[in-house]
């Protein structure tokens, strides 16, 4: 009896972790096969669907396999509920990056290589993670930001103007001839 219930457990726990693993494997074909590059957005969002589609399966797995070795099914689900719970409330701030990430990943108000204006400031973004935007500002900085306040701020994307006006200083010395500036032609 111990024999059996030894090998129906490490069966259902092998079916979970098999689920997972597929799952995985499932996620890195599909990127391959669409020729996706590895850090873009649309790969991470594929692997993060495929993940939580394997942790589904996963809990299925168990959950049937704590059925048949005699354990509470509905106390099991109760467990796991009140489980799930405590992680979400612990994980609030990342749950809300999380959803950021997914929001910018789904509206794509920018990518990779963009040139935008957060909160004042101009910057290239460098990488857009499930936790964090990163931006590339003009003194060779690289901000983190998490993906929340990104996407509850006022994001203007710069590169997709048509047009852009750029304001320069031009300084020439008081010894110029009046005809070589005449010949600059600085307000057309």
């Amino acid at each position: 009896m111990v024999i059996t219930f030894a090998q129906t457990g490490a069966l259902y726990l092998s079916a979970a972790w098999l689920s997972m693993i597929g799952a995985s494997l499932l996620a890195e074909a599909i990127v391959a096969s669409e020729h996706l590059q590895r850090g873009s957005l649309d790969s991470q969002l594929i692997r993060l669907g495929m993940r939580f589609a394997g942790i589904a399966i996963a809990i299925g797995f168990l959950i049937q396999g704590s059925y048949e070795l005699g354990f509470p099914t509905y106390s099991v689900l109760a467990g796991l509920g009140v489980g799930g719970l405590a992680v979400a409330l612990a994980a609030r701030d990342s749950l809300a990056n999380l959803l950021g990430s997914m929001l910018i990943m789904i509206e794509k108000p920018f990518r990779v290589g963009h040139y935008v204006r957060v909160s004042g400031g101009e910057d290239t973004v460098e990488n857009v993670g499930f936790r964090s935007t990163r931006i590339r500002t003009p003194d060779n900085s690289l901000i983190s930001i998490p993906n929340n306040s990104v996407v509850n701020a006022t994001v203007e994307n710069l590169t997709l103007r048509i047009m852009r006006r750029q304001r320069f200083l031009i300084q020439v010395t008081y010894e110029t001839p009046r005809e070589k500036l005449e010949e600059a032609d600085f307000g057309h």
